[in-house]
């Protein structure tokens, strides 16, 4: 009786290709996992984020209006921060999916105010570069809204980094700011007879109407403060591309300035936040300026509100010997040996404005009237 000898290579080569498919599929699964992570990691880069820390900030301080979403579902919520409910522009609970209904804009014009004075009463719907905060447990759906709102045109959408978690386990410290008074800009800004001691960019964060109708500081580079969480973001080259300057680099020298503080104070603490160490706040902003006509002092309004009349002020001149004093406690440099000129400049003659210079005083029509 012939003996029945089982193949045994077929069965070996049979288990051999099982075992490697199954490696196969495993390496393209890690692949394609790891591909995902990349690509939802470079999405989540382009857009503007806050710590618990700024946002802490945000609300305390109320530089901009702003307005807070929860889009966590009803069996996510549970009770939140009590600092969030004292947002400015309110604290609105709405998943992803109900955004388009609260928010999309049938015209340039059209606000959905009637929608949204149904979900917050007595607050005005955001404007498309207001600022809107999304928060979440873990961030993930936050991300998504703010990719849905941009879709919808709104460029200042940001979310909580590190979701509503980050920050119920962190104590809040306050943003440990530096400022610089308006004489030593003068000197950075070679507004007087000394050379500066460095380079610095002078970077106004207030609004385009703001600068067109009460005008602007002779160097000023210009990025409203709305847009710093999602500027802070960019490239070198994306930077420069949207702004038209570079973008600062970790040791660079920047001063922030705006119609007080306020603003620049918040944007100080983004940048600090951004790796920014030598980011300074304009202790007096546009408000106590001084040193030019063209440079208004003004009362706070809100775009779309009636605009305020310039307010008088005495023109005055900077102290350079303070300013100087002042730039060597920062560590920015020694003032220069040499013999230096007094100032003498007047309103009608200053080195702030020339016959022949774009220096960037715009003053509007309705300003001057």
């Amino acid at each position: 009786m012939p003996s029945v000898v089982p193949n045994v290579g077929g069965s070996l080569t049979g288990i051999l290709c099982l075992v490697v498919t199954v490696w196969v599929v495993r390496i393209w699964r890690k692949r394609k996992a790891a591909t995902v992570a990349t690509e939802d990691g470079a999405e989540r880069q382009k857009f503007g984020k806050l710590s618990a820390s700024t946002l802490v900030m945000l609300i305390e301080d109320d530089p901009v209006p702003h307005l807070v979403v929860d889009v966590r579902g009803p069996e996510e919520r549970t009770a939140l921060p009590e600092v969030l409910g004292r947002a400015s522009g309110g604290l609105l609970r709405a998943q992803v999916c109900e955004l388009r209904g609260l928010f999309q804009r049938r015209s340039s014009s059209d606000l959905t105010q009637k929608n949204f004075t149904e979900v917050l009463p007595g607050k005005k719907a955001p404007r498309r570069d207001d600022l809107v905060v999304f928060v979440c447990e873990t961030g993930e759906d936050s991300v998504k809204a703010v990719e849905e709102m941009e879709a919808m045109g709104y460029s200042c959408a940001v979310y909580l980094d590190g979701g509503l978690a980050s920050l119920r386990r962190q104590t809040i410290q306050p943003a440990r700011l530096k400022y610089i008074s308006r004489h030593a800009v003068a000197v950075l800004l070679n507004f007087v007879e000394t050379p500066p001691p460095l380079d610095a960019q002078f970077i106004d964060v207030r609004r385009a109407d703001e600068h067109t109708i009460f005008g602007t500081i002779e160097g000023s580079k210009f990025l409203n403060v709305n847009e710093l969480p999602k500027a802070l973001r960019l490239d070198f080259n994306e930077f420069k591309s949207k702004y038209g300057f570079p973008k600062p680099k970790r040791d660079d020298v920047i001063v922030l300035n705006c119609r007080t503080n306020r603003r620049a104070k918040w944007g100080a603490a983004l940048c600090g936040e951004a790796g920014l160490q030598r980011a300074y706040v304009h202790r007096q902003g546009v408000h106590g300026w001084h040193f030019h006509p063209g440079v208004k002092m003004y009362d706070s309004y809100y775009q779309g509100d009636e605009i305020p009349k310039p307010r008088p002020f005495q023109i005055e001149r900077p102290d350079v010997d303070a300013a100087w004093r002042e730039l060597e406690d920062l560590g920015f440099g020694r003032r220069p040996t040499l013999p230096v000129p007094s100032f003498t400049s007047t309103a009608t003659s200053s080195p702030f404005a020339g016959p022949d210079v774009d220096h960037g005083h715009r003053v509007a029509a309705a300003a001057q009237a």
